[in-house]
């Protein structure tokens, strides 16, 4: 019996590791997400993963994994929400307010009806869910596995396309997602030793419009 629950716990583990790879990216304006897990808010992050059948030591201190009695895992789901506001003036690349200049009946520019753009942007924040997995495995009496994804940290921030903002930065994004197998030995009841690997993909953009009349 204990056997059957125990190898249903490591599949319900691989599950929310699974659930939490195949997530949606990262997307929000300036987060840096905990890495340990939901525990971790309810002790103000004391402590780090010292505490006992932790399973976030495979991420932060794969060695305390050798002291981990039973499968364990764990799955936690952030919520970013995240408010942007600009408020100030910016100018073209000769020194001038950002303006508007609408074209004519024959589609060329008509600077006489220029003014000035006093769009500061609109809301430039960005909401996500961030999600966070950790799993460890004892392998025997000794050795122990673990598995982690966590959603370090990014940025995101949209502006509207007609904004004072236009020429720097429309649509700027940077998202970090990382994945860590560890391994962790048990010398004896005092002392570990434990290891790993952290793969981290990180990426980002960022998109302006083009002044055709800066030219």
């Amino acid at each position: 019996m204990n056997n059957k629950k125990q190898h249903v716990q490591v599949l319900l583990g691989l599950a929310l590791i699974g659930g939490a790879m195949v997530n949606a990216p990262a997307q929000a304006g300036g987060f840096s997400t905990p890495t340990y897990g939901a525990p971790g808010w309810g002790r103000a992050f004391a402590g780090g993963s010292l505490f006992k059948n932790d399973p976030s030591s495979a991420y932060n201190n794969p060695a305390a994994m050798a002291f981990v009695e039973h499968n364990v895992a764990q799955f936690t789901v952030d919520y970013a929400r995240i408010k942007i506001k600009y408020k100030g003036d910016a100018s073209d690349y000769a020194g001038n307010p950002i303006s508007n200049t609408p074209l004519d009946a024959n589609g060329f520019p008509d600077v006489a009806s220029t003014t000035v753009n006093n769009n500061d942007g609109g809301q430039g924040g960005f909401t996500a869910w961030l999600p966070t997995g950790f799993m460890v495995m004892p392998l025997g009496d000794r050795f122990a596995f673990g598995l982690s994804q966590v959603v370090r940290q990014g940025m995101r921030s949209t502006w509207d396309q007609d904004s004072k903002l236009r020429d720097f930065a429309v649509d700027t994004k940077i998202e970090t997602v990382g994945l860590t197998g560890s391994l962790s030995f048990k010398v004896n009841d005092q002392f570990s030793i434990g290891g790993g690997v952290i793969v981290q993909h990180s990426k980002g953009f960022v998109s302006q419009n083009v002044d055709l009349l800066s030219a």
